[in-house]
């Protein structure tokens, strides 16, 4: 259970440093070109990018519906609960995308050090 709760704080470390190769490459445009790869920054983007929609549409289409059966039923109060069944629905599918990509680097990263050694 305690691997399960590390795996967002591990993935919001490597955000934080893809956060930060994004605002040097912003920062310093002329030297740090040639350092980064541009494939990094397009993939932090999409990555944030990722992170909104994951979280914002399963929220909105929840509160649209609690609305819709709110005023179908006349139970104005079932937004709320709606709101947070999709907060939920959100964040489940952030973490099974942290979960992904956490296997696909360490797994990235086991050929590289294979390679290496070779």
């Amino acid at each position: 259970m305690a691997k399960i709760l590390f795996y967002p704080l591990k993935f919001i470390d490597k955000l934080r440093k893809n956060v930060i190769i994004i605002y040097n490459f912003v920062c310093i445009k002329g030297n740090y070109m040639k350092k980064v790869n541009n494939r990094e920054i397009v993939e932090s983007f999409s990555m944030v990018l990722q992170f909104g929609i994951n979280m914002l549409v399963p929220i909105v289409m929840c509160i649209a519906l609690g609305v819709w059966i709110g005023d179908t039923y006349d139970m104005d109060w079932i937004v709320i609960p709606f709101f947070f069944m999709g907060a939920l629905a959100g964040y489940t599918s952030i973490f099974k995308m942290v979960k992904k990509y956490l296997k696909k680097k360490d797994t990235g990263a086991k050929k590289e050090q294979d390679v290496k050694k070779n």
